[in-house]
C-alpha cells in the first residue's frame, strides 16, 4: 500500500507521494494587510490569523510540532538578500528570545525553543536595493509535551557529539535526546516505534495499531511524524523493514506451518498430558517461521520472498531457551524469531539474524540461494561456521564497508556456555574470513545488571568507537571507545516491560531532504511572471541543501516555444552546500510562453518543490514588497 497524502499549507498544496512529484502551479498573492497602515499591522500581528495567501510556509499555522529543533520555511520575497526571523512567545513580538538572519529561505533553530510552549514567528526582507522595515508575515505554532524521562552521562570527551534516537516497546513511542540528554524529538501521539535510520535520513520502524490484527504495521516516517509509505498489513511484520537500493522496501512477516512436537524434551510429557503425540514425527503443531518480502514501492505488491521453512531444517530448534515451554502456554512454537535484516549493496546480498536458532545467515539475492550460517550448531549440520563464537539470543545487524558484522550478543544461553553464575550479553564485532571461518576482533561484555533478554543493539559509530543498547536498567546505552572505556551513557528509564528499549541510533540530526530553491531574481513573484526585456542570456537558479544528510537532487526545467533549453540534471550535496545553476535564454517574440522548473531530493521526493512561471513581454518586476518600502 502507498501513503500519500495532499498537505495544505495556506494557498500552496504540497503533494506528499512516494514517486516523482508533478508540477505544481505556485501562485503568490500579496496579503492586502499590507495596504494597512502602520498601526493596523501592529494589530494584526498582535494575533495571528491564518492569511488568505500565507508567505510563511513551515511550521504550519497553530501547528503542535513535537520538537525543540524546528525548520522554519517561508517563500521568496522580491528584492531579498537576505531574511530577518524573529521567534517570541509573545504575540506582540516583545522580548523575543531568538532573532537570527537566512541567506536562504529555510532556517533551522535548535536553541532556546522548549516543550509545551506557544511561539509567535514572522520575517522580514533585509535588501541592498530597497529598505523594508515592515515584516513580511506573521504565524504561530505550539510545541507539544515531551515523552520520555531519559538522562546522560559524559564521562569523556572522546565520545561522538551527536543525537541519540530511540524507540520503546511497549510504551509505544519514540524520542531522540542530545548528548547531555536533552529531549529534542518525539512522536507525540502517532505511536510510532522506531527501528533505524539510513544514511539518506529515512526514518523506518512500526505504528502500533491495537484496532488491526497485524497491529504493528511497518512505516517509513519523517520526523514531522508524517507516514511517507506503509507495507500493505497482508501478514504480520515485525521487528525491521529497510529500503533497497532498487526503492523497494523489505520487512520480515511471520509463516507459519504444522510441524512435530519433539521428543525427549523437558516439554514432551507436558504436551502429551494435553493430548498431543510429541514423538518427533507426528505433523501436529503450528511452528512460526518467517519470511522475508520484498514490496514494490509504488504499488505495494510483494515482488520477491524467502522462507525459512524452505532453507532452514526443523531438526534445528532451540532445546535451552524455554521457547518449547512458551509454545505450550502460546499454543504455537515460535521457531526462527528473525529480528533484522540487512542488504549489502556490493555484493547483492542479505543477512538475516534468527534469534530463536542463534544464528545469522547470508542470502544470495535475488536468487535466494543460502550462502552460509553462522551461530550455534544444533545437530542437522546446517551450521557453516560460529559455533566457537557461541552467541546465542542475539538482535540487530550492522555490516561494516569491510564485511565484519557487529551484533549484540543478548546471551540468553550464556550461563550454559560459559558457565558463568549470571547471564552475560555482549557487544561483537565478528570477522568473516575467506575459509568460512568467523572470529571475534571486538568484544565489550555489559555488566550483569545490564543484561538484556530481549531487544537491543550494537551500533559502530563514524569515531569507532560503539553504542550498545540494551533493556538493562531500565533500558540504556553505552557508548565505549576502542579500549572498552565508557566514554558516554544514556539512560531512557522505561518501565514497560523491565526498560523495554528496541533499539537505538546514533543520528546527525532530525532532517533529512530539506532544501531552499532560490529562483532568479528577475521573477515577479506577486505575479508569478517574467519580463522578457530584463532578461541578458541566461537565468540563474540556486538549490541549497538545507537538511542534515547528503542528498541528491533532480533538476528538471522546460519551457514551451524553446525558450529554455529543456534539461534534467543530477547534483549531490552535503550539509549546507550550494548548486548554482545558470540555464540560457532563447529569445523569441513569442509573447505566451511558460517555463516550469522542479527540483526534487530523489531520497526524499515528497518534499518536491514545482513552479510554472509565466514569461511576458509586460508589466514590471518591482511591484511586490514596493508599498512596504520608507
Amino acid at each position: 500500500m502507498i501513503k500519500f497524502f495532499m498537505k495544505k499549507t495556506y494557498n500552496v498544496y504540497h503533494f506528499r507521494i512516494n514517486m516523482k512529484p508533478k508540477f505544481l502551479i505556485l501562485i503568490i498573492i500579496f496579503s492586502s494587510c499590507d495596504l494597512l497602515k502602520d498601526d493596523q499591522i501592529i494589530n494584526n500581528i498582535n494575533e495571528p490569523q491564518l492569511p488568505i495567501q500565507s508567505q510563511l510556509i513551515e511550521p504550519e499555522f497553530n501547528e503542535i510540532i513535537y520538537s525543540t529543533h524546528i525548520l522554519f520555511e517561508w517563500k521568496q520575497q522580491q528584492f531579498a538578500n537576505t531574511y530577518s526571523i524573529e521567534i517570541c512567545k509573545n504575540s506582540d513580538f516583545s522580548n523575543c528570545e531568538i532573532n537570527e538572519t537566512s541567506s536562504s529561505l529555510v532556517k533551522i533553530i535548535t536553541n532556546d525553543l522548549n516543550w509545551n510552549t506557544e511561539y509567535f514567528w514572522r520575517i522580514k526582507v533585509i535588501s541592498e536595493s530597497h529598505n523594508f522595515d515592515n515584516w513580511v508575515d506573521s504565524s504561530k505554532f505550539r510545541i507539544g509535551e515531551k515523552l520520555g524521562n531519559a538522562y546522560t552521562n559524559i564521562y569523556n570527551s572522546n565520545s561522538q557529539n551527536d543525537f541519540t534516537i530511540y524507540g520503546s516497546f511497549f510504551d509505544f513511542y519514540s524520542a531522540a535526546i542530545d548528548a547531555v540528554g536533552n529531549e529534542i524529538w518525539n512522536t507525540g501521539n502517532s505511536q510510532f516505534v522506531f527501528y533505524s535510520m539510513n544514511s539518506n535520513g529515512k526514518l523506518f520502524g512500526s505504528q502500533y495499531s491495537p484496532h488491526l490484527e497485524n497491529n504493528l504495521p511497518g512505516i517509513e516516517f519523517n520526523s514531522r511524524n508524517e507516514i511517507i509509505w506503509q507495507e500493505p498489513n497482508d501478514h504480520f511484520l515485525h521487528h525491521e523493514l529497510i529500503q533497497l537500493p532498487n526503492g523497494n522496501y523489505m520487512g520480515i512477516v511471520e509463516e507459519s506451518k504444522y510441524g512435530p512436537i519433539p521428543a525427549g524434551g523437558s516439554w514432551t510429557p507436558q504436551f502429551q498430558g494435553i493430548g498431543y503425540v510429541a514423538d518427533g514425527e507426528t505433523i501436529e503443531f503450528r511452528w512460526v517461521g518467517d519470511r522475508i518480502v520484498e514490496w514494490d514501492s509504488e504499488t505495494g505488491a510483494e515482488v520477491w520472498s524467502w522462507s525459512t521453512f524452505d532453507y532452514f531444517t526443523m531438526n534445528d530448534y532451540d532445546i535451552h531457551g524455554g521457547t518449547w515451554m512458551e509454545a505450550y502456554q502460546a499454543n504455537r512454537y515460535d521457531w526462527t524469531h528473525a529480528n533484522a535484516l540487512a542488504f549489502d549493496e556490493n555484493e547483492n546480498t542479505i543477512y538475516i539474524s534468527s534469534r530463536h536458532l542463534s544464528r545469522v545467515s547470508k542470502i544470495a539475492y535475488p536468487s535466494g540461494a543460502l550462502l552460509w550460517n553462522m551461530g550455534i550448531e544444533l545437530g542437522s549440520g546446517d551450521i557453516d561456521f560460529g559455533n566457537n563464537l557461541q552467541f546465542s539470543f542475539q538482535h540487530s545487524l550492522q555490516i561494516l564497508p569491510n564485511k565484519n558484522i557487529v551484533i549484540l550478543d543478548n546471551g540468553n544461553l550464556s550461563q550454559s556456555l560459559f558457565g558463568t553464575d549470571y547471564p552475560i550479553s555482549r557487544g561483537l564485532e565478528i570477522q568473516i574470513n575467506n575459509n568460512k571461518s568467523a572470529e571475534i576482533v571486538w568484544e565489550y561484555n555489559l555488566p550483569q545488571n545490564l543484561f538484556g533478554f530481549a531487544s537491543g543493539n550494537v551500533q559502530k559509530l563514524e569515531n569507532d568507537n560503539y553504542m550498545i543498547t540494551t533493556v538493562g536498567d531500565g533500558g540504556t546505552s553505552l557508548e565505549v571507545n576502542s579500549e572498552n572505556e565508557i566514554v558516554w551513557e544514556g539512560k531512557y528509564n522505561l518501565t514497560l516491560p523491565a526498560g523495554a528499549v528496541y533499539r537505538a541510533q546514533r543520528i546527525k540530526g532530525l532532517f533529512a531532504g530539506n532544501f531552499s530553491l532560490i529562483l532568479p531574481k528577475e521573477i515577479n513573484f506577486n505575479e508569478n511572471t517574467l519580463n522578457k526585456s530584463l532578461i541578458d542570456d541566461e537565468l540563474e537558479f540556486l538549490v541549497k541543501n538545507e537538511s542534515n544528510y547528503k542528498e541528491t537532487f533532480q533538476f528538471d526545467i522546460s519551457s514551451t516555444d524553446n525558450f529554455l533549453t529543456t534539461q534534467l540534471i543530477e547534483f549531490e550535496l552535503s550539509p549546507e552546500q550550494i548548486e548554482i545553476i545558470q540555464i540560457p535564454v532563447n529569445q523569441t517574440d513569442n509573447n505566451n510562453i511558460t517555463f516550469s522548473v522542479s527540483t526534487t531530493p530523489i531520497n526524499h521526493p515528497y518534499l518536491g518543490k514545482s513552479h510554472l512561471i509565466n514569461v511576458t513581454s509586460e508589466g514590471t518586476n518591482n511591484s511586490q514588497n514596493i508599498i512596504m518600502e520608507k
